[in-house]
């Protein structure tokens, strides 16, 4: 039997119109009331012609849309929506783009790395419709115009004549790499620390290019940090620890994107085939925890199950190679066992589609399913 690719859902739903404009039309039909869900959809089926909030892009409620990462704006007790000028929108709007293209982030940025190639494009201009792509530029313009007319006051991006396209003024000689060199990771902060209160406390530990939440867990958040010289953040990595807010931060160098993906790749075990099954024909939407209580119940230990398509109805199952059971051998055990009262099929990989199965099966980037179950990222985003 041929085990199958693994689907995806092709489905993407386009914001018609940012997040902003909307913001702004919330702001004129509750200038006195807070919106609810009914109200909030009826203004948006008349204003802009849509039958839900998920057909603009943004979620499916009216809070998904009005609670971006919008500054100064909030709803007040009495109802009332409190908004910022369009001077304050201006700076965040200026101040974003310039840290794209800043030696902080540009030199990691893959994407702009890639628009701004200088064999492909030696001047480096870059189309301002590019940053249209962008999350935390498309919520508050998708007019190239506007976005032109606020970066003719950056000091350090250059827009062209025809207000079409930018450039940093002076070029960027840092690598991705030497960005590297210049990171430390930081430890122990608590989860509502605020990016400008961790800059304030490491001012004093020299100049810095950049700042990343790296990862959040439940009590506690990792950050890091890019100096400006490579001796800066030798220096602040001596110090082992530093305070803040009370608490002791813990202080260790980073490693490169590059160097954690080779370690990975190191640490993965070729597959063994003889201990891979497939399983198609379970009811929809089964859980990978549903899958190793059906393999269990018949002393099946099954090690890593992967879901291999969007209806969750077919799975590729590594076996415990420790176990004393290989996959034919499991293949026989499960013979006619019923899946939640469903009839299942289950059975090994055909030589042919080894080389296949094997990438689908080895750690790497997360394959998403952009459907119902997209999760909410609650990372950086662009």
């Amino acid at each position: 039997m041929a085990a199958p690719e693994i689907e995806t859902v092709q489905k993407k739903i386009t914001p018609k119109i940012s997040s902003w404009d909307i913001l702004l039309a919330f702001k004129e039909k509750f200038a006195s009331e807070t919106p609810t869900q009914d109200s909030a959809l009826a203004l948006i089926k008349e204003k802009f012609n849509v039958e839900s909030f998920r057909e603009l892009g943004y979620g499916n409620k009216w809070k998904s849309v009005t609670y971006p990462y919008f500054p100064h704006v909030y709803w007040a007790e009495d109802g009332s929506l409190t908004f910022p000028s369009e001077e304050q929108v201006d700076t965040v709007l200026r101040k974003q783009i310039e840290f794209y293209f800043s030696d902080g982030n540009l030199p990691r940025d893959n994407f702009l790395q890639n628009a701004i190639n200088k064999e492909t494009n030696p001047d480096q201009w870059v189309d301002i419709e590019v940053l249209l792509k962008f999350k935390r530029v498309k919520m508050y313009t998708q007019d190239v115009s506007n976005i032109a007319r606020i970066l003719s006051t950056s000091e350090t991006l250059d827009v062209n004549s025809d207000n079409t396209k930018l450039r940093r003024k002076i070029p960027c000689t840092l690598t991705e790499n030497d960005l590297n060199e210049r990171s430390a990771s930081m430890s122990g902060f608590a989860l509502k620390t605020k990016e400008a209160e961790l800059r304030a406390t490491l001012a004093s530990h020299g100049t810095i290019l950049s700042i990343f939440r790296k990862k959040r867990y439940k009590k506690a958040c990792i950050w890091n940090v890019f100096w400006s010289t490579v001796e800066e953040c030798e220096q602040f990595v001596a110090l082992k620890s530093i305070q803040h807010d009370g608490l002791t931060i813990n202080i260790s160098r980073s490693r490169g994107n590059q160097e954690i993906i080779e370690k990975k790749k190191e640490a993965v075990k070729e597959i063994s085939f003889q201990y891979v099954l497939f399983i198609s024909g379970m009811p929809e939407q089964t859980s990978f925890e549903e899958v190793k209580e059906y393999l269990s119940n018949s002393d099946v230990l099954a090690f890593y199950v992967k879901m291999s398509n969007a209806e969750k109805t077919e799975a590729y199952i590594r076996l415990n190679e420790t176990g004393d059971i290989e996959a034919e051998a499991a293949v026989e055990k499960l013979k006619g066992q019923q899946f939640n009262d469903q009839d299942v099929t289950v059975a090994v990989i055909p030589k042919e589609d080894w080389a296949r199965v094997s990438e689908i099966l080895r750690p790497g980037p997360k394959r998403k399913f952009k459907g119902e179950h997209r999760r909410n990222k609650r990372q950086r985003t662009r």
